[in-house]
């Protein structure tokens, strides 16, 4: 299931329902996911926000996930980081994260943590020959980190 926020968001609904709604979606869409077929794994993969909502839905749901990847996860979704451990993916230069944030992304004690030096929250440098480097990179470290 891939989840694009794009048209979810409508003017004067408090960022709180916002979020419930997509939660009460993404829940929905898991549990007719079950009804069709049993999935002997599921694996969350998201990015951004959708690390706060990842977080969110574990936190308010009985879905259990096996493995969870974040990529560029915001200064709010690190919570989530700590409560439910995974793979990270981030980079130096995250506009989203402090450098308090940063510290604490290399703190995470149950995760493995992947950081792209001089890199944006979209996992881009001015190098593009880096970039794809670092994306080759992750790709094999997230197949590693699934077939564990």
């Amino acid at each position: 299931m891939c989840l694009s926020y794009v048209n979810l968001f409508t003017k004067g609904t408090s960022a709180e329902q916002q979020l419930d709604d997509i939660l009460s979606c993404i829940n929905s869409v898991f549990t007719q996911i079950e009804l069709a077929k049993r999935y002997e794994k599921k694996i969350v993969i998201s990015i951004s926000f959708g690390n706060e909502v990842s977080g969110e839905l574990r936190s308010r749901t009985s879905i259990k996930v096996e493995k969870s990847i974040y990529i560029s996860p915001i200064s709010d979704s690190l919570q989530y980081l700590r409560k439910f451990p995974g793979f990270v993916i981030s980079s130096t230069n995250d506009e989203y994260l402090t450098s308090d944030d940063m510290i604490e992304l290399g703190k995470l004690g149950n995760d493995e943590v992947l950081i792209f030096k001089d890199a944006s929250h979209s996992l881009e440098s001015d190098s593009v020959i880096d970039t794809i480097d670092f994306i080759k990179n992750a790709v094999i470290k997230i197949e590693e980190f699934l077939l564990k």
